[in-house]
């Protein structure tokens, strides 16, 4: 049936709200076969001239069934994408082997090229001197944290020039912005 292979992409979209599925490449490509096999049939039917009332609205039924192909095939793409750019904000340039399996070849040069673009973008900010926007997207709660170092880090430079050890274990009372990259790299954890 037409459009039904479009329609288990789509599927697959709302399966996955906080992870994304594996790149279908299988089914894309199914769904491409049928747009260009009933593109064929309606081209077959105006070249040879049998353009009957009959042949017409096939014609019309097939084109529609590619219409919608179309629209389910962008729709699948343009989502995965809007969630790579969300996981970008979240996890920074480096994604989770759990997604990063999931991508297609594609889908990491975007990510890649999207990182490279954000990055540049906020080097320039604030006269040149940068600025890095996904940092603080929540607003605090409070604004010092205690937070515990979950690995051996070495030497971390705060802003006021203090250095800090980051060892295994070892916990610390810091400013929120401070230490923010580093709980997202899994360096600390905020102690409730």
């Amino acid at each position: 049936m037409y459009g039904d292979k479009a329609i288990s992409l789509l599927k697959e979209l709302d399966r996955g709200n906080d992870f994304l599925a594996p790149y279908n490449a299988k089914l894309v490509r199914e769904v491409m076969d049928e747009m260009s096999d009933t593109f064929d049939k309606n081209a077959d039917v105006l070249e040879s001239g049998g353009e009957t009332e009959d042949t017409m609205t096939c014609v019309h039924v097939r084109h529609g069934a590619n219409l919608f192909n179309k629209r389910a095939l962008l729709a699948y793409h343009f989502q995965r994408l809007l969630a790579l750019k969300r996981f970008r904000w979240e996890f920074g340039r480096e994604l989770p082997e759990t997604i990063l399996q999931n991508l297609s070849e594609e889908e990491k040069a975007w990510f890649t090229r999207y990182c490279n673009i954000l990055g540049l973008y906020m080097k320039r900010l604030m006269d040149g001197q940068g600025s890095d926007l996904t940092v603080g997207q929540k607003p605090p709660k409070r604004l010092y944290i205690q937070v515990r170092c979950l690995k051996d880090y070495g030497d971390y430079e705060l802003e006021d020039g203090t250095i800090l050890v980051l060892n295994k274990g070892s916990t610390y009372f810091l400013q929120r912005s401070q230490c923010e990259k580093l709980i997202q790299m899994a360096v600390l954890e905020q102690i409730s």
